[in-house]
Formats: structure tokens, C-alpha cells, sequence
């Protein structure tokens, strides 16, 4: 299964998040208490729920905020 447009682009937003905190797949994976391979394979499906993403946010030293158009 060929990833989406909008699967590619979180995939490329998250780890670019990743190395500006100067961290990769394997220390999110931990901080996640689950496997690279897990954290690797729901990044590129982008299958994370809004409460994971607002927990990931969170252990990278963002927020996420609502914007209405």
C-alpha cells in the first residue's frame, strides 16, 4: 500500500520535528513506551488517535492548538 500525500507530508512533519529536538524513531519509540517498529509503521500510516498526537506534541515541547479558518 503506497503512502497518501497528506501520510508522506506527517511523516516528513514529525521527524523534522524529531531531529530539531535532536532525537530519532528509537527515542520516540521509548518515551512512547512501545517499539521503533510500531511508532515507524503509524507514522507512515499516520494512524496515531488525537490523544497520542497531543501526547507526542507534548514530549517534544509543543502544544497543539485549534485555529478555527
Amino acid at each position: 500500500m503506497e503512502q497518501t500525500e497528506k501520510q508522506q507530508e506527517f511523516e516528513r512533519f514529525i521527524r523534522s520535528k524529531l531531529a530539531e529536538q535532536g532525537l530519532n524513531m528509537s527515542k520516540l519509540a521509548d518515551m512512547l513506551n512501545t517499539s521503533h517498529s510500531n511508532v515507524s509503521q503509524r507514522i507512515k500510516r499516520g494512524s496515531f488517535d488525537c490523544i497520542e498526537l497531543y501526547d507526542i506534541a507534548d514530549k517534544l515541547g509543543y502544544k497543539i492548538e485549534w485555529i478555527k479558518k
